[in-house]
């Protein structure tokens, strides 16, 4: 989609909004939300590179919008990175920052009970009704959603960012440590059969494999070899056809373009069948995400 398709979609009262929107966040001179780093577009934008693969259809199942202080990433934004050069034939927005507890420590309130009665029975309707449920969380908790498959099998599950690997904190520094604990985790997971997971979110800020402390912004290659291990791991465990790429733009953009992602994604598929290419890239998604038609 062009930025004048783009216009006329949203239709003149919606376009209107943007534009206050994007006004008002210019005036702004605030602050970023903590532990949300704002990607340095100039930084990001000196790594130019030949798109791979270009034919190669894509659904990106997971990014986000959102207007923040000091930071704003809307449908141009969104419109400007999938327009890039790789061919992105459908997305799937992910709402962020929302439905959080309303009471408790403040730092708690992101942090979700898995193993309560009632969320899941709330979790089982969304299979009763042919939806899955996407999952967000670190990988100290990846046995927890093993637990919840296992109870709900017939809903599917979508772990996101491979499970939240950490480097941050008490995690700094122990990389090994985490990886085996991880990858522990997560061959236990793909005993699930109704558990997919994306590949994706490794260049995040809690991670320790982001690349925004570079003097300059990587290669693609750089960012396939320093994922490889992770995304091998998960193909290895769950198979290419519940397995999907995913940007997890715009946090992500703090370590590297769009399309250098998605560069980097095409050369850990390389040894990749024709088919277990197409789900890594788009199968998948279209599958889980009931995206009938596009692939």
């Amino acid at each position: 989609m062009n930025r004048r398709d783009f216009s006329a979609l949203l239709g003149g009262a919606a376009a209107m909004w943007v534009q206050g929107a994007y006004a008002q966040q210019d005036a702004q001179q605030a602050k970023a939300a903590p532990g949300n780093p704002v990607p340095h577009l100039d930084w990001v934008a000196r790594r130019k590179e030949p798109i791979l693969e270009p034919e190669l259809k894509i659904i990106d199942p997971h990014h986000h919008l959102w207007l923040r202080p000091g930071w704003r990433y809307l449908l141009d934004d969104l419109l400007a990175d999938t327009g890039s050069g790789h061919n992105i034939v459908a997305t799937v927005y992910m709402e962020a920052n929302s439905m959080y507890r309303d009471r408790g420590q403040e730092e708690m309130r992101p942090v979700g009970m898995l193993a309560d009665k009632k969320f899941r029975e709330g979790v089982a309707v969304l299979g009763h009704l042919g939806l899955s449920y996407d999952v967000s969380l670190y990988h100290t908790q990846i046995p927890e959603v093993a637990d919840l498959a296992g109870a709900l099998p017939k809903t599917g599950i979508v772990l996101n960012h491979v499970g939240g690997v950490l480097g941050l904190g008490s995690y700094r520094g122990k990389q090994e440590e985490v990886f085996s604990r991880w990858a522990s985790s997560i061959k236990a997971l793909a005993a699930r059969p109704n558990v997919y997971v994306k590949l994706g979110g490794l260049g995040q800020s809690y991670t320790a494999m982001r690349f925004d402390g570079d003097a300059e912004p990587p290669s693609s290659e750089q960012v396939a070899a320093r994922f490889r291990p992770y995304v091998e791991t998960c193909i290895t465990g769950f198979g290419a056809s519940r397995c999907m790429f995913e940007s997890n733009f715009p946090v992500d953009k703090i370590s590297y373009s769009y399309h250098v992602f998605w560069n980097a994604c095409k050369r850990l598929a390389k040894g990749a069948s024709v088919v277990e290419k197409a789900d890594l890239f788009a199968g998948t998604a279209a599958r889980c995400y009931r995206l009938d038609g596009i692939v």
